[in-house]
């Protein structure tokens, strides 16, 4: 049981790893001149489609939600307290998560955990730009026209990310999915932790 689940969250972090990346080898900004006018074009998404963004999105859904099940097995054989649904029911991000997973397998969404029957919108890869912990810390990303070259400086992170927007009944913004999704995961692992369930290292 310990091998089954070890591999089920190193898919969760493998998956995890495919919405962040740092190599932005891929973008390729496009410059030039028309008359006396000077244009430029950054397309984060690096010729990666919406198919391939949208697969992504669902396997994060996925290995997230699916936790709930391999912990309950986890608990059974171990005759350990299940407290998934407890998780589910307290954690925010947890409970988004079940719901957006929920409506990519169903489509429809007739009950929801969260209460919000989120869904997702604009789903996209954008450059995120991220300052180290503590004072002083800075990061900028520049374009040399004449090149089209990239460049970033500073010590925090240049990373290109794949997020959507989380929308509730109403259509309104209710978060990222990057962020509330690494939250979930946070909460998933101190639960599975807490089970004595025995965490890879990621």
């Amino acid at each position: 049981m310990q091998a089954k689940l070890d591999l089920r969250i190193r898919q969760l972090h493998d998956a995890m790893d495919q919405v962040r990346t740092a190599d932005l080898s891929s973008i390729q900004p496009r410059v030039g001149v028309v008359g006396n006018t000077f244009y430029m074009n950054v397309d984060f998404s690096g010729g990666v489609s919406d198919t391939e963004l949208a697969n992504v999105v669902s396997l994060v859904l996925a290995n997230i939600a699916c936790l709930k099940d391999h912990l309950k097995a986890w608990c059974k054989e171990k005759h350990a307290l299940f407290h998934g649904d407890a998780l589910i029911d307290s954690n925010r991000e947890v409970a988004i998560i079940h719901d957006l997973w929920n409506r990519d397998k169903h489509f429809d969404l007739k009950q929801s955990r969260s209460g919000l029957f989120p869904e997702l919108r604009n789903i996209s890869r954008k450059a995120s730009l991220t300052t180290r912990a503590q004072a002083g810390s800075w990061v900028a990303m520049t374009l040399d026209p004449r090149t089209g070259q990239l460049k970033t400086h500073g010590d925090g992170k240049v990373e290109l990310v794949i997020d959507a927007d989380v929308v509730n009944s109403t259509g309104a913004r209710v978060g990222g999915l990057t962020e509330i999704a690494e939250r979930a995961v946070v909460g998933w692992e101190t639960t599975l932790a807490a089970a004595g369930v025995s965490l890879p290292v990621r």
